[in-house]
């Protein structure tokens, strides 16, 4: 059994060190050739933002100048404290939940309350999330930081050009039929700005679901 296994992993060694040896010189080098096609990241779950907008379309407003966000929500730990504190201290003496339970619903539907979904996964309130459908190199310089400290690409927009880099914002807890048409949508729009009949997807996490849904729902794309 012992020698089945040396001879096994010396075999595995001999393959990798001849699939080393075997890389064309410069494969790694200067020599290679750059894909500078459109390339499309399709961000995983919560790594966008979301805002409630009023009737006229336009982002609400809170009394200190800061938009009422629902993703990511703000939360205020003292909150939370006071919500759950007596009904914690009470469960903890008497080993009985006293309304804790209930209690921590309320305050999670309470910081949740903006960003509530119905049974489609449509947002019950006016919530939008904050898209960018232009390049990187287009894109004003506070959402190329929201999505710079969101994924770190900025390695990647130095080698093919933040020209061609593109970031899908999507809701990631909402619908993803409705994901998978505007992820769809975005990519036929590029395609005729850019004039090219491709573009390069790049999925992180959810973004992998997406794009699956994407090739199933239009396998022309």
């Amino acid at each position: 059994m012992r020698a089945g296994k040396r001879i096994l992993a010396g075999v595995l060694a001999a393959v990798l060190l001849l699939g080393v040896l075997l890389v064309p010189v410069g494969a790694a080098g200067e020599n290679y050739v750059v894909d500078k096609r459109p390339t499309i990241i399709i961000h995983g779950i919560g790594q966008s933002e979301a805002f409630l907008y009023d009737d006229a379309g336009n982002k609400v407003q809170q009394e200190d100048g800061s938009y009422l966000q629902g993703w990511p929500p703000v939360i205020d730990p003292m909150d939370i404290v006071a919500a759950v504190a007596l009904p914690l201290i009470a469960t903890l003496l008497f080993q009985f939940d006293f309304g804790l339970t209930s209690a921590m619903r309320k305050a999670v539907n309470n910081i949740f309350t903006l960003f509530k979904m119905d049974e489609n996964g449509l947002p019950v309130q006016n919530m939008q999330v904050q898209r960018y459908p232009n390049s990187v190199a287009e894109t004003d310089e506070a959402g190329q930081n929201f999505i710079y400290n969101s994924i770190p690409l900025q390695g990647l927009a130095d080698v093919i050009g933040p020209e061609n880099l593109y970031y899908f914002a999507y809701d990631s807890f909402g619908n993803n039929a409705a994901v998978t048409k505007e992820l769809y949508e975005m990519i036929q729009r590029i395609k005729t700005e850019k004039g090219v009949d491709k573009v390069n997807l790049i999925p992180i996490s959810l973004g992998g679901t997406i794009m699956n849904s994407l090739v199933a729902t239009y396998p022309d794309v």
